[in-house]
């Protein structure tokens, strides 16, 4: 989604957690670490707003955020520092949206978070399936640490990494994949396929 934002032109300022701004040092994208307070995040976001009213006085006339959470609190957020922000129905959000876009089901959810920037580009430009790569661009720094890991511990090309990342619920169900623990237990070998 933020690919296709930055092919069509938008600047892309990002504010999220604070491992979003290491994990994307690689792409060279604008990203503030959001406070955890409340009326912080919100003058943030309101500080960013009049930024780019500097620089586009239409900024305020048209849709002009994405809020990527679902939580009810995100869509606040936007509202009070006074953005017109996409977002994802529900959980009462829809009031707090310029745009509430139904949750896409039964699709990957890469293609989920696509949807989000339909309101924004032709749908010629709007990809009808997800990539098969998303090509995340590792910065020099975070590889040179990683190369040096992998040597230290003799780990060599051709490996495969289980990273389990999600936590908490959504829609009241758990978000963690409950066999992950019983295969990172049993020390699985997976192989490469040379056809």
């Amino acid at each position: 989604m933020l690919r296709v934002l930055e092919a069509n032109g938008y600047e892309l300022h990002l504010v999220g957690k604070r491992w979003a701004q290491d994990l994307l040092l690689g792409e060279g994208w604008s990203v503030q670490t959001c406070s955890t307070d409340w009326l912080e995040r919100v003058r943030q976001l309101r500080a960013l707003r009049h930024q780019c009213l500097k620089r586009d006085e239409n900024f305020d006339q048209r849709l002009n955020a994405i809020t990527l959470p679902f939580s009810f609190s995100s869509a606040l957020d936007m509202r009070c520092a006074g953005l017109r922000a996409v977002g994802v129905a529900g959980e009462a959000r829809s009031l707090l949206l310029g745009c509430a876009l139904p949750r896409a089901t039964g699709r990957h959810e890469l293609q989920a978070y696509l949807e989000l920037a339909r309101p924004f580009v032709s749908d010629a430009e709007l990809p009808l399936e997800p990539p098969t790569d998303i090509g995340l661009a590792v910065a020099d720094e975070h590889q040179l640490a990683s190369d040096k890991l992998c040597a230290t511990h003799g780990i060599g090309p051709g490996f495969v990494m289980l990273c389990p990342f999600a936590g908490g619920t959504f829609d009241k169900k758990p978000k963690t994949w409950p066999g992950f623990h019983a295969l990172s237990a049993t020390g699985a070998v997976f192989s490469r396929r040379t056809s």
